[in-house]
């Protein structure tokens, strides 16, 4: 009777479960949860409880779900592949980004430095164009220091020390040889792996 209990359950999620919001098809959560009721519901049958007919149906709903797993691990594999590659991608066009951003500073230094020659060497503070004007700002006075100077210690700037941070290699290292360490262990987390 329990049995019968599971395919009622069975066949009730399937008809009240929600829609797909997406051609998709359901979350791979929602594939695996399905194949998991499917497979207890079918272990726990007793096949003197069940009819030829409902027994092939239930046989046709596991092997379809076992089916649109795959495809859907498989579906899954291939957008992990597809936003590594535009990681990738977006990496490989941010440092070409950079270097274009160097490029047109170095131009833009290459450009003014040739501006500023040409007004010093026409004795000219200004040139006007049409819809511009290119002249000599006087900058705001900066220090130069001259090769070799020593600067009096009221002048010199410390930076902060960084604050003391555990040395993660070598508690590793000592945790690995059995030394115990209050309050430190060795840990292992997970990750996906795509194959």
């Amino acid at each position: 009777m329990a049995a019968l209990s599971l395919v009622i359950q069975h066949e009730i999620a399937k008809a009240f479960a929600p829609a797909p919001k997406r051609d998709a098809g359901p979350s791979l959560r929602d594939q695996v949860l399905d194949l998991e009721l499917l497979i207890d519901t079918v272990t726990a049958l007793d096949p003197g409880d069940l009819d030829p007919e409902l027994k092939r149906e239930l046989e046709k709903d596991l092997a379809t779900s076992i089916a649109g797993t795959r495809e859907k691990v498989d579906r899954t594999c291939k957008v992990l592949a597809t936003f590594e590659a535009a990681k990738a991608a977006a990496a490989a066009e941010a440092t070409r980004m950079k270097d274009r951003e160097a490029y047109f500073d170095r131009q833009i230094e290459r450009i003014e430095s040739y501006c500023i020659a040409i007004l010093e060497a026409s004795n000219l503070q200004k040139l006007d164009g049409f819809t511009g004007t290119l002249k000599l700002a006087q900058n705001p006075p900066s220090v130069s220091i001259a090769s070799g100077t020593v600067i009096d210690t009221m002048y010199m700037r410390t930076p902060p020390t960084p604050p003391p941070a555990p040395d993660k290699t070598a508690l590793k290292a000592a945790l690995q040889r059995g030394d115990e360490i209050p309050g430190v262990s060795l840990t292992r987390g997970v990750r996906l792996v795509r194959s």
